[in-house]
């Protein structure tokens, strides 16, 4: 059984926060068939902008922000996605990847 999304969303942006990393944002599947998880910590991320992109796949059926613990910590948005049932997980995951990047920074250094 998949657990609370608003719940999961929140503790999936605490373990992006909490883990160094180069990337600024993050598209993955997640353990729970049919879920996306999609974050972003750049300052001018925008959850509009995210929802516009990320509804392009599945329904939004959470969302969440969260501030950084990190000193000078900015906000980390973020949003879970269920795809529509028969849909291949890891390859809605790659899609979603491609058009945020090229959405949102038209590609730039995101590494795949």
């Amino acid at each position: 059984m998949p657990p609370d999304a608003e719940s999961f969303c929140r503790s999936l942006l605490a373990v992006v926060d909490a883990i160094p990393s180069s990337v600024a944002w993050h598209v993955v599947a997640t353990d729970y068939t049919g879920w996306l998880f999609i974050a972003d910590s750049r300052p001018d991320a925008s959850t509009l902008e995210m929802g516009a992109i990320a509804g392009e796949f599945g329904e939004i059926i959470a969302e969440q922000c969260v501030h950084s613990g990190r000193p000078g910590g900015k906000p980390i948005i973020g949003a879970i996605v269920e795809l529509p049932a028969g849909t291949d997980q890891t390859e809605a995951s790659e899609r979603l990847r491609a058009a945020y990047a090229i959405a949102t920074d038209g590609g730039g250094d995101q590494v795949f």
